[in-house]
């Protein structure tokens, strides 16, 4: 299921797959997730976290 999850949302986005799957895979490990037995709710949470690190990042370059 976790690896279907990841696919969906990397076509999704609209951005290159390569990019946003090593990203997504990255962070799923960061916080201790396998992408093999990722649920929703975990995927939300990584996202999150994500897009929380872009959006502080990019305040701090704008």
């Amino acid at each position: 299921m976790g690896t279907d999850l990841i696919t969906k949302v990397c076509e999704a986005t609209g951005l290159p797959k390569e990019l946003i799957q090593n990203k997504l895979v990255e962070r799923l490990e960061q916080e201790g997730f396998q992408a093999d037995t990722l649920t929703i709710e975990e995927l939300r949470t990584v996202i999150a976290s994500y897009l929380q690190e872009v959006l502080l990042e990019a305040r701090e370059i704008y």
